[in-house]
């Protein structure tokens, strides 16, 4: 197998990883095993992608962190109308939901500020 057909082999795996990590740190290794044999335009072709990924890896990471800054004030907003026992239990089942179906950083984030919220409360209690 040429070198060319084992860069459009690596090309082809790529496309189907998920993790946008796993698909720079692919891209960076074929410009570094291949970037001799390869024409400008693939070598430019690979790194506008490499920028492409990061600029969307960029882009989730500043809308799930807009999310978590909604979700917080909503929590913050439901505190006023609820009382202490309504909102002990609002705030466990946020945990629970965002806890088990959680996907990302900011559903974990928001999951732990329910859980420590709720042991605060109950503390300040007793």
């Amino acid at each position: 197998m040429t070198p060319i057909e084992e860069y459009e082999q690596c090309k082809r795996r790529i496309a189907y990883e998920d993790a946008p990590e796993k698909r720079i740190k692919a891209m960076k290794l074929i410009l570094a095993d291949y970037g001799d044999v390869l024409s400008d335009s693939q070598i430019n072709s690979l790194k506008l992608n490499i920028k492409l990924v990061q600029q969307q890896v960029e882009e989730q990471k500043q809308q799930e962190q807009e999310l978590e800054d909604k979700i917080n004030r909503y929590i913050d907003n439901v505190w006023r109308v609820l009382s202490t026992d309504e909102y002990i239990q609002f705030l466990e089942d946020m945990y629970t939901a965002y806890h088990t179906y959680g996907t990302t950083l900011a559903d974990f984030h928001i999951a732990m500020r329910c859980f420590n919220e709720a042991g605060e409360i109950r503390e300040a209690l007793q």
